[in-house]
């Protein structure tokens, strides 16, 4: 639990990092696939480096939706909405979930096509 918990920390700076600068810069893309574990030595604890910027955005507000899969979208994204670097909080809560209780998001509907769950999570 103990590493599990440095690894939620490392992914919330790594967005903290981000969200500080002037403009902030929103990755839009945050999720597991997106954090690499790794370690400089065998022997050293593992750390969480934030990975795949191709979709980053520098301002305060954006609008549109770059990723299909809505396992890690906020709600706003979804629906088009105008949204800020909240949207990356919600993906980061999203993660954190995924890495405590290790299930996959959303798992309890039991929907294996995306286009329906996205319905289900919207609603």
């Amino acid at each position: 639990m103990e590493q599990k918990l440095k690894m939620c920390c490392d992914m919330a700076r790594a967005l903290e990092f981000m969200h500080s600068l002037n403009p902030p810069l929103m990755h839009r893309d945050f999720k597991s696939h997106n954090c690499l574990v790794v370690s400089k030595k065998p022997t050293d604890p593992v750390m969480v480096k934030l990975s795949d910027f191709g979709l980053t955005v520098a301002g305060t507000f954006s609008v549109g939706r770059e990723v299909d899969n809505c396992l890690w979208l906020a709600i706003e994204v979804m629906r088009g909405l105008e949204y800020t670097t909240k949207v990356d909080i919600y993906s980061l809560g999203i993660t954190m979930w995924e890495l405590l209780t290790a299930k996959d998001p959303f798992s309890e509907y039991g929907i294996t096509f995306l286009s329906t769950l996205e319905g289900q999570i919207v609603d």
